[in-house]
Order: structure tokens, then sequence, then C-alpha cells
């Protein structure tokens, strides 16, 4: 017995061990922390390292989001390896950098909250031990302002030795949602290695590529000559040009600025390894190559220099301003040089009279293509140093002088602290931020410049108590502008030297929205003027259409280039240069449900354009969309159907469009890439070339019913509209004269003005003979114009009628030089001829000149002034004929009766 009892219990007691162990945590997880230390032995036995892949059993998670933003839940997902592996429980939170439980999850069947401190239902667990299928959790995040956060998980798949502490996975905070009224500050995370902590470099946005590209910077012995970007996306860091053999020296204290345009950034002057501290070299980084290249500049010389500022407008920018600097000879300057992006060419802009005092040291920031504001910086030997002024200067429209207008005096007012190194940052046409300096206080000195209201006021924070930058100078401020919404637009900070040592970390500052909403309403609608300046030491036509502009920003977000909308806003265009595989991208939209046409012609001349002609069916609303897209490279040799014919080799790839209506009107999108130099035709990309686009009815070729024509500069995106040499309008209003007032006045003065004999007779030749001479010079327009091909561009129609006009109107006038004299046998028969012949010839006349006006694309207000005066000649006509008519019967009356009464007083 003994030895059973022995032998058993012992047996009984394991037994029982087991099936507690088994159920202990059947309705829960048994701890709080999901660490080793906590789940003690819960792990896979065998495992020694709990944290090794191994050990996890196969399981992992994974998110539906690359990062959280308040307000939009995540999806977490419980995955395995083999991808059909069931559990039985889960212990699961996420935690914010200081370790504190955040966010709540959604409990569904089988699952419950577990009491582990921290925000609300931010821990979750099971509630039973049956098996359970991978699934996704819905996890709600916290208030913004959290930071990343970390999901820790322990998973048990069938039993309490079966746990797995699972990977932890972070999610990071989305750099988004700005307030109506207040700046936020959010420091930037890297996801590799920074570069080497500098101050005095240079940095821009490359918009197209979505990166920040940075050179330079102190110490230069370590960092002067290295080329950098930091992708948006990713938040990489990469050197780049790293193999370039043609690149600057080591250097540091540049001027710099970005050519949005030409995709080009400029480093000018600054002090250097080899060209000495002093200097006036231009360097210019292609943005799309990232190839570094040393200009040669013409015009006026810019003085060798360091420490000046320079800036070029945000979008369309043509010129870069440099102001000031301290110079090897004669110490600070104070003059105002722009350098023509175009011609390469510098212009001395320096006004006479009041300026800002000598200085070096300063901030300046571009509004527009001819503003920019500077301040700051330090006049030792002219004034003080620092200096707490902010000056603007604004350049005439031929860029041949300007003048400055101080904003604000020397620490006088509101402002910012007097200080050397400060930054700027202009953000559309009239607002710029202001930040930092060697006094500014704190990260919280935020300052906003209004050029229009000449005020500057302090920005304020959205959270008081949230981390912001340490006080600096020398560092960088970018604007980012990647999309039409205001939280595609914020300003990020780089380095620079913060209490006596050089930094390398990056934050972004979110801007309010009403600086967009109240100083500047069209910023954020498509083909505004946003010309904000990037810090550095659209436009259209029409009327607002909320849906309408959405599309177009997204299509000015896409290219490099846009339009003005051209046409009275039929049609605007969009377009990027890719010089390194040589090819132009183009997106034309127009209003319409039929085709677009948009070419380039020889001589401005719809004749001779070699264009592109696309439709979209129906149903098609992708922007990118490539479902029903018709397009075809074609040369227009006439202006028929016939004239249209196809290019011998399709040049076009990545052919897309739209047919979508917004806001009540239907637009056609038509997209395409093609090579500049084919076979049948070369594009001018560097030079001012003609283009011609046209718009017609349906899906299929036909006559279209708006054209135009203008001039473009590929490179620098400067459109003009223009005409055809003016020679239709020229052509138009002589057909109108002739026969809308000489011929069809003379033909009534003729009809109802005879009882002023000579008089209308003398009216009626006189305007005869002009409205036939005024006809025979039109159609000679018409015939130079089209070059003796006026049949073929419109064949059976208003050629032809007009021909038809013109002859006959010249058989009408010499028909009334040989007419017969009254009495004469055939003076009846002419008299029949003429006048009814001067008729038709009128009602001809109304219908061509309608059909030119349809041709020529008059306004509706034109065609509306020529029916109106159609209808009075009508009324003046029928009420002169009534009376006519009614004056010949009473005098036909007044005869019959006196010829009566001669007969009765012949019988008396």
């Amino acid at each position: 017995m003994a030895s059973c009892s022995t032998t058993v219990l012992p047996l009984l007691a394991l037994l029982l061990l087991v099936a507690h162990q088994a159920a202990a945590y059947s309705t829960g997880a048994g701890t709080c922390n999901a660490v080793a230390s906590s789940v003690d032995n819960m792990v896979a036995s065998g495992c020694a390292n709990p944290d090794t892949a191994t050990c996890r059993g196969g399981f992992w998670v994974s998110f539906d989001k690359t990062s959280w933003r308040a307000g939009e839940t995540v999806q977490v997902t419980l995955n395995h390896n083999t991808g059909g592996t069931t559990f039985k429980g889960i212990l699961i939170y996420a935690t914010d950098s200081g370790g504190n439980r955040v966010g709540q999850w959604t409990v569904p069947t089988g699952f419950q909250h577990k009491s582990c401190g921290g925000e609300s239902g931010s821990t979750l667990t099971h509630s039973s031990s049956a098996a359970k299928a991978l699934r996704s959790f819905t996890w709600t995040p916290p208030a913004k302002g959290k930071g990343d956060v970390t999901f820790n998980t322990v998973v048990v798949k069938s039993s309490k030795p079966d746990w797995f502490i699972l990977e932890d996975k972070v999610l990071k905070e989305a750099l988004v949602g700005p307030s109506p009224d207040k700046f936020e500050w959010k420091k930037v995370e890297y996801a590799n290695a920074a570069p080497s902590a500098r101050a005095l470099h240079a940095m821009v946005y490359d918009k197209p590529r979505h990166r920040l590209v940075m050179f330079g910077g102190q110490p230069r012995d370590n960092v002067g000559q290295e080329t950098w970007q930091f992708d948006l996306a990713t938040k990489q860091w990469t050197q780049i040009a790293t193999g370039a053999v043609t690149k600057p020296d080591k250097r540091y204290d540049m001027a710099w600025s970005v050519d949005n345009k030409r995709e080009r950034f400029y480093c000018v002057t600054g002090t250097a390894e080899t060209a000495g501290t002093n200097n006036n070299e231009v360097w210019v980084f292609d943005l799309k190559a990232n190839t570094w290249s040393k200009y040669t500049v013409g015009g006026d010389t810019l003085s060798s220099r360091h420490s000046s500022a320079g800036s070029i407008a945000h979008q369309n920018g043509t010129r870069m301003y440099i102001f000031a600097g301290f110079r090897a000879s004669g110490g600070r300057s104070q003059d105002v040089l722009a350098l023509d992006l175009a011609a390469n060419t510098w212009k001395d802009l320096t006004p006479a009279g009041t300026k800002p005092v000598q200085r070096c040291l300063h901030a300046a920031a571009s509004l527009d293509d001819h503003t920019f504001l500077t301040g700051g910086g330090c006049a030792s030997g002219f004034g003080p140093c620092p200096l707490g002024d902010i000056w603007m200067f604004k350049a005439n429209e031929n860029f041949t002088a300007g003048t400055w207008t101080e904003l604000r005096a020397h620490n006088t007012g509101t402002g910012p602290k007097a200080s050397r190194y400060p930054r700027m940052v202009g953000l559309n046409k009239e607002i710029a931020i202001w930040w930092g300096g060697n006094m500014a206080d704190d990260g919280k000195d935020i300052w906003v410049i209004n050029a229009t209201s000449k005020s500057v006021s302090k920005g304020a924070l959205l959270n008081d108590s949230a981390p912001v930058p340490s006080p600096r100078q020398q560092h960088t401020l970018v604007f980012v502008d990647s999309g039409k919404n205001a939280t595609d637009k914020y300003v990020l900070m780089f380095g620079g030297d913060s209490e006596s040592a050089n930094q390398n970390d990056m934050w972004r500052l979110n801007l309010p929205t009403s600086l967009y909403d109240q100083s500047q309403p069209a910023e954020l609608a498509p083909g505004g003027d946003d010309d904000g300046g990037n810090g550095g030491g659209n436009g259209g036509g029409g009327s607002a259409t909320p849906e309408a502009d959405a599309q177009s920003k997204d299509l000015a977000n896409a290219h490099t280039f846009s339009s003005t909308k051209v046409g009275g806003g039929k049609l605007d265009f969009y377009w990027t240069l890719d010089r390194t595989k040589k090819e132009l991208t183009m997106a034309v939209r127009a209003k319409t449900s039929g085709y677009v046409a948009f070419g380039f012609s020889p001589d401005n001349r719809m004749v001779g354009t070699q264009a592109v002609l696309g439709w979209v069916a129906a149903g098609n609303t992708d922007d990118d969309g490539t479902t029903g897209v018709t397009t075809f490279e074609y040369k227009l040799s006439g202006r028929v159907v016939s004239g249209v014919t196809k290019t011998t080799t399709d040049n076009l790839s990545n052919k897309r469009g739209s047919q979508r209506t917004l806001d009540g009107t239907t637009y056609t999108l038509v997209k395409w890439t093609r090579p500049w130099k084919t076979s049948d035709f070369t594009i001018d990309v560097d030079n001012k070339i003609n283009f011609a686009w046209s718009i017609g009815p349906g899906d299929k070729l036909e006559q279209h019913d708006s054209r135009g024509l203008g001039t473009v500069n590929l490179s620098t995106g400067e459109v003009t509209e223009t005409g055809e040499d003016d020679l239709r309008t020229i052509h138009g209003v002589f057909m109108g004269l002739a026969w809308g007032f000489f011929l069809p006045l003379g033909i009534l003065a003729a009809r109802y003005f005879k009882h002023h004999d000579p008089t209308w007779f003398q009216v009626h030749r006189t305007f005869q003979s002009l409205g036939i001479l005024f006809t025979i010079i039109g159609y000679i327009i018409a015939f130079v114009m089209v070059k003796g091909d006026h049949f073929s561009d419109f064949a059976g129609g208003h050629a032809y009628l007009g021909f038809a006009i013109v002859l006959f109107a010249v058989l009408q006038g010499t028909n009334g030089a040989l007419r017969a004299h009254k009495g004469a046998p055939r003076r009846a028969a002419w008299e029949l001829l003429h006048k009814n012949l001067g008729r038709l010839l009128m009602v001809a006349s109304i219908l061509q000149i309608l059909g030119g006006m349809s041709l020529h694309d008059v306004s509706d207000g034109g065609r509306i002034v020529y029916i109106a005066w159609i209808i009075v000649l009508i009324v003046f006509t029928i009420i002169s004929e009534v009376q006519l008519r009614g004056k010949r019967s009473t005098k036909l009356q007044s005869s019959s009766s006196m010829e009566l009464n001669t007969l009765e007083g012949g019988k008396r």
C-alpha cells in the first residue's frame, strides 16, 4: 500500500498541475506585460532567448497603415508564416515613448479589455480558451502629439508552455494636422543614420522627387563638400553625387535657393576652401541628373562675398535675388543683384535713396518673382549688430530697377529680437515666416510677416508644453509644398548652431490654415499665384470652381509647369521636361465632352501644326485611366478632316486621360509622353515656340468648336496667347463693315429716300462703292491668310459662299455702272435684276457673317450685337416699306380720282 501511495500520489499531483497549467489562463492573460521577465517560463520549450525569430512560433503582427493619426483607426493583424495556424490566447497593447499605454481596442467576440493601467481599453486579451483563426484587431489611436507608438504582443498557440513573445512593432505618428490659427512643431524621426551635425549649409525642397537636397556646411573640413538627399516619404538619408568630378569645393555660408521651373539648386558665393573666403561663383545642381555645374554668368558684376542672402520665388520664379553680404573690399554691402535664370546674366538693381543699412549674416525670402523680404544680421561699422529690422524690395515690371520699403524699423514695435543668422521662408505672395537667430529665446519664437498689411505678429503654438527645437542660428528653413491640401504645406528646419554646438536634427512646423484661408484666399486654388519663396539665405483665369480647381491643382502638383487658362478659360495645359530621357510629358484639359488637340506650330498658324489629338469615352473618371482613351499624333495640312494625317510612327507613350463632370461642366483630360525629337518633328525646348490648340464637339474627327494660338517657353514656363497674325480679325472687320454697314445702308437709301433727289443717289453710289471696295480688300486678306489654300481649308462652306458673294458683288457693281438710262427699253429688265440680286446678296451675307463669327469664335456678346443690328435694319425696312406702300396707294387713289373727274367734266 505504501509503495502504491508513494507512486500514485506524485503522479496524481503531476496530472493536477498539468491540468492547472493548461487551464490557468483560459479566460485571459495571466500578466499585463509582454516581456520575458513577466511572462516568465511561458515561452516555447527550449528557447534560451525568447527575442529570436525561432522563439516566436512563426507569429508576427502587421498594420494596414504606415503611420497613425488621430481619428483614423488602424487594423492590427496577427499573422503566421504558414498562413493557416490558429491560436487560443493573446495579450496586446501599444505604448508611447514614455511607456504609457495609449489608444483603445475594439473588443470582438471571444476577447476582452484587461485592466493594466494607461488609457481605458488600451490592453486587449482573450476571454475564452477556444481556438481562434488568425484575425485583425481594430485599434483607435489617442489624441495627436503622442509620437511614435510600440505594439507589444504575446500569443498562446495551444497551452501555457506555447506562449510566444512577438517582436515589438513601431508605428510612427503621421506628421499632419495643422490647426486653423496655431503652429505646431513635430520632431522628424529618421529611418537611418543622419549626416553629421553642421551649420551654414544650403538646403532646398525638390518637389518632383519629394526630397530635400543639402550641400556643404561648417565645419568645412569635415562636411563642406558633401551633397545629401532626404527622402520625405521613407525618411531615409542618402549621400549623392559622391563620384562627381565636377562639384564645388568645400564651402559654407553661401546664398542659395531652388529654381523649381528648371529643377536647379543654386549655391552662390560663400566661404570656400580654394575659391577663397570671398567669391562670386555660381554653382548649380541639376536635380534631375544629380550633377553639379559651374556657371559662367554675364551682365553686371557680382562682387565676391560671403554671409549674403539669396532667394528665388517658389513658383514661376525667373530671378534669383542676392542682397548684401561681407565683401573683401569695402566690408559689408547693401547692393541688390538679380540673376536672370534663363539668360544667365546678373542685373544690378540697387536703387538710390532709401535702402537698408550695409550688413551681412542676415536672412531673405522671396514672396513672388518681383518681391523679396530681408532682415536681421550685423551692420558693424555702419550700424547696430545684431539688427532687428525688416525690409521689402520690389523690382519693377522689366526688372531694370527696384524700390525698398521698411516694414519694421530696428527693434521697434512688435517683432523678433535683433539677431545674427536668423532664417526666413516665404509661403505665398504676401506671407513669410521668421524663426531663429543667435538671440532668439527658444523654438516658440515664430514670427509671421505680412507684406500686404506691413505687419509683424508672433505665432501661437497649438500646445505650449509640447517639445520644440532648441534655440539656434545658422540653420535652414525649407517650405515644402507637396500637394493641394493645407496638410501638404509645411516648413522643415534642419541643423544649425545651438548652444555653441552644431546639430543634425530636423523639425517639422505645421502651419496654421489661416495663413492661406485669410491672407491668401487663392493660395490653395489651382492656377493661383502661389509664388512663395524658398528660404535661403500657377495661374489661372476663369471663376473659382472647387472640383475643377482641385483637379487643376493635382495636375499642377504632378508637373513642373502649368499654363494659365487659355481661350477664355476653355483649356489649360501642364508639362514636365525630362532632360535625361529627352522627353516631354504633357496633360491638356478642356471644357468639352469631345476631343482636344494640342501641338506646336512652326509659323503660328493652325495649318502645319504637329499635334496630339485625343478623346476619352464617357465613364472613365480616373485621371490616370487608360480605358476608352484614344490618342494619336498628327500633322495638320489643312483645316478639313482630310487634312489631318497621322504621323508615320506612333511616338506617344504613357497615354492616359479622363472625362469628368466637375461643378456641372464636362472636362476632357488627355495625357501623354513623347520624345523631343522624332523623324517627323523636333520640339525646341529651350526657346519660345508657337503652340496651337483646338476643341471638338465629339469623339471623332470633325470641325472644331474652338481653337487658339500662342507661344510657350517649355524651359521657363512663360505662356502668351496670340492670334494668327491678326489677319482673321482684320478680314472680319472689313467684311463686317462692307455687308453690315455700307451696303445695307446704301440699299435703304435707294429704296426709301428717293424723295431726297439727287442726295439719295450720291449716298447709294458712295456706300455701294465703299462696300464693294471693302469686300475686295477683305477677300484679298482671306486669300493671303490661307496662302491661296482657302478652298481646301473651308471646302463646301465659308469659302465657296464667300467666293460667290464676292463674285456677284463685283458683277452687281459693274451692272450698276453700266445701267440703262430711264426710259430705255432695257431699263425694266435691268432694275429687276439689279434690285433682286442686291436683296439676295444681303440675305446671303447675313448667313456668311454668322458663319464667319462661328469659325473665328467670336464671343456671344459680339454675335448678339450683330444680330441686334440686323433686327434694327429689318424693323426699319418693314416700317419704311409700309409707309412707302401707303404713300403709293394714296397717290394712286388721288390720280384715279382726278382722271374720273376729268372724264365726267367732259361728258358735261
